[in-house]
């Protein structure tokens, strides 16, 4: 009779364990859905975060730590796929080293379902480029974008400048040299930091040569304009040759942006405005290049300096977008960078459409 009873209590406190780690399984599925789609500001999910915050809930129904932690693993593993290791980038982008993502975004062939379950082809993609922008001297951080890039296998990187504290030539040799061990072919324009010391770009050239590109990539004209220096003019060489080389460019790439929302916390740093101050013969030339671009076929404007990515809508063409990249530089060493270090993906699809995507650097 004893071993009887003491057997009905093992089965008891078994199937009591079950039940509780069912409860917990539906508990951590629930709150990790909630978050994956509720929040898209969160930069990463990891497992000691779901611990941690669902613990106090589960301890009230006698489920520990300890049994939080194997659920958990199972919840990530088979439930969620990769989204607990891999995180969601603040802007709807992807953490760096998201392979999934990346095959499922550039496959050709998947279909896909529609509302009224029909299945199409996705959008099928012509090429992919990297931009980058202001890492100063932070080329550990540049080489892991540029690995990044290459392992989702983009060939070529646009760099839009500030690659430099001071413009000296031994740090723009240096970081040309960690873009030539990238194994990427790259294009580089100077920011105004890479002006400093020589004040002007003789530092620049020195080291990288010409500091204005016109590049086709698949049939895709990116025309780069060095618009780096805050209180000079673009030369009339540079501007002649950009009115040239606009026919039948699709994006243009610059040092500083000309164009951003005026409710835009940076709206006060454009070309031709240096910290809200006006300068003169510069604001006007800005005016023209966007004059420009809006009577020719760019879909975008993209450009860096501000180390806080954005977008705005053209106030007179609508289908005309402006773009500011993230900073590849992190948050040290006293440099205004408002996001965790990241840069961007340009993606062209065969049908014409376009996309800018951030990948987040951890």
């Amino acid at each position: 009779m004893f071993n009887k009873k003491k057997s009905s209590s093992k089965s008891s406190k078994k199937m009591l364990q079950s039940v509780r780690m069912i409860v917990a399984t539906v508990v951590l599925s629930a709150f990790v859905l909630a978050i994956t789609y509720g929040v898209k500001g969160l930069s990463t999910l990891t497992i000691d975060d779901v611990i941690s915050l669902t613990s106090p809930v589960l301890s009230k129904i006698g489920i520990n730590e300890e049994d939080i932690s194997k659920v958990a693993g199972v919840v990530g593993e088979k439930v969620f796929g990769k989204v607990l290791e891999l995180g969601i980038s603040e802007f709807g982008g992807v953490v760096a080293g998201d392979e999934e993502t990346k095959e499922s975004s550039e496959s050709s062939s998947s279909k896909t379902k529609t509302d009224d379950g029909k299945k199409e082809d996705k959008k099928e993609i012509l090429m992919s480029v990297a931009i980058t922008s202001d890492s100063h001297n932070f080329n550990g951080l540049l080489t892991q974008a540029l690995n990044v890039a290459k392992n989702r296998g983009i060939g070529t990187v646009f760099n839009l400048g500030d690659l430099t504290d001071w413009g000296d030539v031994g740090s723009l040799q240096d970081t040309k040299e960690a873009l030539d061990a990238g194994g990427l072919y790259y294009y580089v324009l100077p920011g105004d930091h890479d002006l400093a010391q020589s004040v002007g770009l003789q530092n620049f050239k020195q080291v990288f040569g010409e500091n204005y590109h016109s590049v086709t990539v698949s049939g895709v004209k990116i025309v780069m304009l060095d618009n780096g220096a805050n209180y000079s003019v673009v030369d009339d060489a540079q501007m002649v040759w950009f009115k040239q080389e606009l026919e039948n460019a699709s994006f243009v790439l610059l040092s500083q942006p000309i164009y951003v929302d005026p409710d835009n916390i940076l709206s006060g740093r454009v070309m031709g405005r240096v910290n809200g101050e006006d300068i003169k013969k510069v604001k006007e030339q800005a005016g023209e290049l966007l004059k420009l671009i809006r009577e020719s076929k760019v879909k975008a404007v993209i450009a860096g300096d501000h180390h806080r990515s954005s977008k705005s809508d053209d106030p007179e063409k609508e289908e005309l977008k402006h773009y500011v990249v993230g900073a590849v530089v992190n948050n040290s060493e006293g440099l205004r960078t408002l996001q965790s270090p990241r840069f961007s993906i340009l993606k062209v699809y065969t049908n014409g459409d376009y996309e800018l995507e951030e990948v987040v650097l951890e």
